[in-house]
């Protein structure tokens, strides 16, 4: 369960209080191992001591103050805009542009704070005050004496710097993982296929064809996440007819070094393409997925352990002949068509449940 950061109002009456240190360097530590990271610096076993009010490398240097604000911008740029993508399973139907992650004018415009993000690691203008610049009214977060950084030795420890950081550090939810069907941690993919010739009849090729796709054991074959694929055929008499058919069902994870100390809830997509020319494509397991856009197909709740891995899509034993309703008889003289539907990639969006910060719905 989630608690929002101390309140400002809270914090003004004491800015150096251990606590308020803590709880941003704890609730950076877990954004920063929901990536992959380690805790490192940010064990929250190794609270900070009282009365070294600014850092562990020497009181008064604010190293540990600049080092948090510093790993900010390293973390935020591989975290989603889960303002922007509000809601269960928002990406279903949607382009990959779609899953957009923060660029430095959407959190300009969230915080109020100028970054750079021309690097890998951004540069965030964080408040701060030098030595020298004490404000006049402690409660006026606009108070001209204000210069715009990461915090330097000697400056004040003031509540602005909480506000901004408990700011940032609340965009901070929601990350992803989307990997290619060849790149999965842990996979279980599968085939299964069936052609059958008649020189009876359309309709006795098509009953046949069903019989001996039903029939077939699912293989190991893989080349895709999930695949199926269906093609009809006649001769110019006609006196022959075939239909031809395959499927790949597929199950895949992801393996990191995700926390285990706080859980997430993980919604699965798969990205469903046309299989390609000559073949057109064709929702052929009635999913309800659009071309070219991610179709949500599983969501798993309270994880907390690696790896995560997603049901099947796509098992299914019925030929896409028969579920996609393809290529009705009769079919006439040299009549040769080919439609179906495919996912190579899935994306792995998880919604942490931190201890610290204002979680979104």
């Amino acid at each position: 369960m989630s608690t929002a950061f101390t309140a400002i109002a809270t914090i003004m009456a004491d800015p150096t209080k251990d606590d308020y240190y803590n709880e941003i360097k704890n609730a950076l530590g877990e954004r920063r191992q929901a990536l992959g990271g380690s805790w490192g610096a940010f064990d929250p076993s190794g609270s900070k001591s009282p009365g070294d009010d600014y850092g562990w490398m020497g009181a008064g240097n604010n190293q540990s103050w600049h080092g948090l604000q510093y790993y900010l911008g390293i973390v935020i740029p591989d975290y989603y805009d889960h303002a922007l993508m509000s809601g269960a399973g928002y990406l279903d139907g949607k382009a990959k542009s779609s899953a957009v992650k923060y660029t430095a004018a959407i959190f300009e415009t969230l915080t109020g704070l100028e970054a750079d993000d021309t690097n890998p690691i951004w540069t965030i203008k964080f408040r701060r005050v030098s030595g020298s610049d004490w404000p006049a009214d402690w409660t006026d977060f606009n108070d001209p004496a204000y210069s715009f950084g990461l915090i330097q030795a000697g400056d004040i420890i003031g509540p602005w710097i909480f506000e901004d950081m408990h700011n940032v550090l609340d965009l901070m939810w929601w990350t992803g993982d989307e990997r290619d069907w060849s790149t999965l941690d842990t996979e279980s993919i599968g085939d299964k296929s069936g052609v059958y010739t008649s020189s009876v009849s359309c309709a006795d090729a098509k009953t046949n064809h069903a019989s001996v796709f039903a029939s077939d054991a699912w293989g190991s074959f893989a080349y895709a996440f999930y695949y199926a694929w269906g093609s009809g055929w006649s001769n110019s008499g006609p006196t022959s007819w075939k239909f031809d058919a395959e499927r790949l069902r597929g199950k895949g994870g992801v393996n990191n070094s995700y926390l285990t100390t706080v859980d997430a809830d993980v919604e699965i997509y798969a990205f469903m393409e046309a299989i390609g020319a000559p073949a057109s494509w064709a929702d052929v397991d009635s999913l309800g997925a659009t071309q070219d856009t991610y179709h949500y197909f599983d969501k798993q709740t309270g994880v907390n352990s690696s790896p995560v891995v997603s049901d099947y899509l796509g098992n299914v034993s019925t030929s896409p002949i028969i579920t996609g309703s393809l290529f009705p008889c009769p079919i006439g003289a040299s009549y040769d068509q080919k439609a179906g539907i495919k996912a190579d990639d899935v994306l792995f969006v998880f919604k942490w449940n931190f201890t610290s910060g204002t979680k979104p719905i």
